[in-house]
């Protein structure tokens, strides 16, 4: 199970490679970092290189081939983990054990975080 979660995000920036290339590379949505915040969560923080190493190696892949190419692979791939290990951060010092999906207020904080805050602090990467 864990080896097919470990494959998703690659998969995820596969199609997001062939979507970048299809809409005339105007705009994304990094599918794989949603993934990447799930598996994220499952695991304890020791566990976490491992995970970050492959879905790293699965960004850069997914640049060079089907991106912006070589020379934007591999910055991307802190820039994309770093959102990644940010919202969760941010999502479990805001939620604490509670899910984001068990309430209304734990969905606003993993929106806040997931998807405004660390995209956003990224984005300037």
């Amino acid at each position: 199970m864990e080896t097919t979660i470990l494959f998703a995000p690659l998969l995820g920036a596969i199609l997001c490679g062939f979507g970048w290339k299809l809409i005339g590379e105007k705009a994304a949505q990094w599918i794989a970092t949603g993934l990447l915040i799930a598996e994220l969560d499952g695991v304890p923080r020791k566990r976490w290189w491992p995970i970050l190493l492959s879905c790293g190696a699965g960004s850069f892949a997914a640049t060079s081939l089907f991106g912006f190419g070589l020379w934007a692979a591999l910055p991307l791939v802190f820039i994309n983990m770093a959102e990644a290990v940010l919202a969760l951060i941010l999502m479990r010092a805001l939620l604490g054990e509670e899910k984001p999906l068990e309430s209304v207020e734990s969905l606003a904080m993993f929106v806040v975080s997931a998807v405004i805050v660390a995209p956003a602090i990224t984005a300037f990467g």
